[in-house]
């Protein structure tokens, strides 16, 4: 049972019981397509709704299929991507690096999961993934000061958005 345990892994048929129907065993990460009579999956294939008939005692294999997820990248306003921004990877892999690139004076503020990591690897996918990037006009702080016998009115620090 490679990528951790499965129950039942197999299942020794008795020939006094050779009449009947299989479980539907379970792994995290991975799909169960049928049961063989062979490990290597070479063999007779059963799948759990099938009623099955055996001649002699058996044991028979628990057969899977790795679940593979979708990442998807997009770059909201703003902005673009560099890197695959839709990836296959399969369970527990790493997806491939991607990168939100802002436009002139913008910049990236974060993935709309709340991480910022740029550029970004998701890794050891256990699921659909599915994220755009986010980006802000770059602001500037103005600071204004009184000379010496002076005064202000108004505020004295300021926020504003480029241009």
């Amino acid at each position: 049972a490679q990528g951790g345990s499965v129950s039942p892994s197999s299942k020794t048929v008795s020939y006094n019981r050779a009449v009947g129907t299989l479980p539907t065993p379970t792994k995290t990460g991975y799909t169960f397509t049928s049961w063989n009579t062979q490990s290597d999956g070479l063999g007779n294939t059963y799948t759990s709704d099938t009623v099955y008939t055996l001649t002699s005692n058996s044991t028979i294999y628990a057969q899977w299929t790795i679940n593979s997820y979708n990442l998807n990248y997009t770059a909201g306003a703003h902005g673009t991507l560099t890197g695959p921004s839709s990836q296959m990877v399969e369970c527990n892999s790493d997806g491939t690096e991607i990168t939100a690139v802002p436009d002139a004076n913008y910049h990236f503020v974060r993935w709309n999961d709340d991480i910022t990591d740029n550029p970004r690897t998701d890794t050891n996918v256990t699921g659909n993934i599915s994220v755009t990037a986010e980006f802000a006009i770059d602001q500037f702080t103005l600071s204004y000061i009184a000379g010496e016998n002076g005064s202000l009115t108004g505020s004295s620090s300021q926020i504003v958005d480029y241009g």
